[in-house]
């Protein structure tokens, strides 16, 4: 994810890369991760099949017309637990 200024982006474009976070070794409670989430360890593989992760999205409509247009946009991914 790429940012002009000092916030990122709201949204990621077609060829970003998800950000994937490791929260395995922490205890503390999803609230006070989560304001802080630039700083876990990041993840650059895909996650095995059958893991636990948060996935922080953000859902968009346009259009004046039916049919309304919705886009869901992943922002990030927490890993939570592997099998």
């Amino acid at each position: 994810m790429q940012s002009n200024g000092p916030h990122p982006q709201v949204t990621l474009n077609c060829h970003d890369i998800v950000p994937i976070y490791d929260a395995r070794k922490y205890t503390q409670s999803f609230l006070k991760l989560v304001p802080d989430i630039d700083q876990l360890d990041r993840i650059n593989r895909e996650l095995p099949p059958g893991s636990c992760a948060v996935v922080a999205y953000t859902v968009n409509t346009w259009g004046a017309s039916l049919p309304v247009n919705v886009s869901f946009n992943v922002k990030w991914v927490m890993l939570l637990g592997v099998p």
